[in-house]
């Protein structure tokens, strides 16, 4: 039996196709022509307050945000080419 059967599908909808998502429209954004100074496109990814405070009955969920937060803050540290925000809603 997978005692974590149960988590997958919160990281694979709140982590993982985050990334991918993200990577796909980088990937487009790379491909258009620059008209003009600064971002090119911004990707906008919804986080929450959970990844920065995690509660213990949500630890994959908090988990999964606070990756989705890093994944958002790593892939935008000095880059000139397109923007992306991490929103909380939380």
């Amino acid at each position: 039996m997978d005692v974590d059967a149960e988590s997958y599908p919160t990281i694979e909808i709140n982590l993982t196709a985050m990334i991918k998502s993200t990577r796909l429209a980088i990937d487009a954004f790379l491909k258009q022509p620059k008209l003009q100074d600064g971002p090119i496109g911004v990707i906008v990814n919804t986080t929450s307050i959970a990844g920065l405070y995690p509660a213990f009955t949500a630890p994959v969920y908090g988990a999964s945000k606070w990756g989705n937060h890093f994944v958002s803050v790593a892939n935008d540290r000095n880059n000139r080419i397109y923007k992306i925000d991490g929103l909380s809603s939380s």
